[in-house]
């Protein structure tokens, strides 16, 4: 069995990372005190992959890090609060107040030989770790600047072993002025560390909310619900029996064509509001899920132009439920030839899909994919903007020298993501130099 240790960074990482282990303890019939209460030994096959086991509790495989203690000390409050084990709390003093500066030089440093050493006690309860699995925002200070310094640590200690982020990027009209400071250098530090990024766009989050689940007015918690979701379904084929993309590695070797191309979107279906408990009684069809999965408006990506406007590299989707493979393939031909002209013709066989019998415990059926192109490029080059508005007049930038940076690292960051929307623009997609990134994803060994 491949483990994978969750962590999860700063409020909204904490926040999110709550309401998945709520979701993915349902989906393995898991109560709130860690007891196992299901029938079906398909629920059990794979569970030691998120999950470890003393005497009959199950418990997630996580670490829930903060540079305030308010967040956690709600979650030791919270519902969930027997299912955490209370040596995976760490939590500092006081907040950043939004400085990435603050999170990634100083006040985070002072927490970080903490975290890291309960990463490695971590680590050593696995027999066969495949990686981690950071969950953070992007656009505040200990999300951003704390995730950005554990990423690094983590890919110092643990260089073999893969690295998955679920980052959370700010919308279009930032709260905070120095969001898009935060952001850029963020990403600036995910390109060089780690091995895939999943977004979740805010914005795209709250249209979910509005468009689809009718909510006038989306709460904190709402837009939590609605990512878990996503994110449940995407490692369903780790956490089940399945038929593609049973571990991370494979996600990374399907989905990553150039090693910094590495940042994808996901889309999910169905979402469903919190307060529904029976499952669906409508019966899916899975070329009808197809449809709605790649819909625009279930993607957790806010874009101005529709997805066929983009280049997709590859794409992989997994469905839950009772399906044959003679449904998929049919369903997977018909949409492949619908949306033929999104995909890049240098990629052969590059819409992947699979199923796992395991439906979740709120549906029928649901269906999830992972989507690698050019479409994340309207993200980053809006933040570029911003990020360049803010700079040319050196506005704020006191506030993260004073905490130990140098401006050269501001003109670092900000001509790394200009390189980086210049890789993922359509045009540009086939222009990579076969000697710089000939290099191939090594699998490693089995035990890796």
């Amino acid at each position: 069995m491949r483990e994978v240790i969750s962590l999860q960074i700063g409020q909204c990482g904490n926040m999110i990372g709550s309401a998945f282990w709520r979701e993915i303890a349902e989906d393995h019939s898991i109560d709130l005190e860690g007891n196992y209460y299901g029938k079906s030994d398909k629920e059990l096959a794979k569970i030691d992959s998120y999950f470890s086991t003393t005497d009959t509790k199950f418990f997630p495989r996580a670490i829930m890090i903060d540079l305030e203690p308010q967040t956690l000390d709600e979650m030791r409050c919270s519902d969930l609060k027997k299912m955490y084990r209370t040596d995976k709390f760490i939590s500092g003093h006081s907040g950043t107040e939004n400085n990435w500066a603050k999170g990634y030089y100083t006040l985070g440093a002072e927490i970080k030989d903490l975290v890291m050493e309960t990463v490695r006690s971590s680590a050593e309860e696995c027999e066969h770790l495949e990686g981690f699995q950071i969950c953070h925002s992007l656009g505040g200070g200990t999300g951003s600047g704390l995730g950005s310094l554990i990423i690094n640590s983590v890919r110092e200690e643990f260089p073999d072993k893969i690295l998955e982020t679920f980052s959370v990027t700010p919308s279009k009209n930032p709260e905070i002025a120095v969001e898009p400071y935060n952001a850029t250098f963020s990403v600036n530090k995910l390109v060089e560390n780690a091995d895939s990024c999943i977004m979740l766009d805010n914005d795209a989050l709250y249209k979910i909310c509005q468009e689809n689940l009718g909510m006038e007015a989306p709460t904190y918690s709402d837009l939590n619900n609605v990512a878990s979701s996503a994110i449940a379904g995407i490692t369903s084929p780790i956490r089940f029996p399945s038929t593609l993309n049973s571990s991370w590695r494979k996600v990374c070797m399907n989905l990553v064509p150039f090693p910094r191309l590495h940042f994808f979107t996901i889309s999910h279906m169905p979402f469903y509001k919190q307060q529904q408990e029976k499952p669906e009684n409508s019966e899916w069809k899975i070329l009808d899920l197809f449809q709605r999965m790649v819909n625009p408006n279930n993607l957790i990506i806010s874009s101005g132009h529709d997805l066929c406007s983009q280049r997709i590299y590859s794409a992989a989707a997994i469905f839950r439920g009772n399906y044959s493979s003679k449904e998929l393939n049919d369903a997977l031909d018909e949409i492949h030839n619908e949306k033929s002209g999104c995909f890049v013709e240098w990629i052969p066989d590059n819409f992947l899909c699979g199923t796992c019998e395991v439906p979740p415990k709120r549906s029928l059926a649901s269906a999830s994919s992972i989507i690698s192109g050019s479409c994340v490029k309207d993200t980053y080059l809006r933040l570029s903007e911003q990020f360049t508005d803010l700079f040319r007049q050196k506005a704020y930038t006191h506030w993260y020298t004073e905490e130990g940076m140098d401006l050269m690292e501001f003109t670092e960051a900000e001509s790394n993501m200009n390189d980086l929307v210049s890789e993922y623009s359509p045009c540009c997609c086939c222009c990579y130099d076969e000697e710089e990134y000939g290099e191939e994803y090594d699998e490693g060994e089995e035990g890796s």
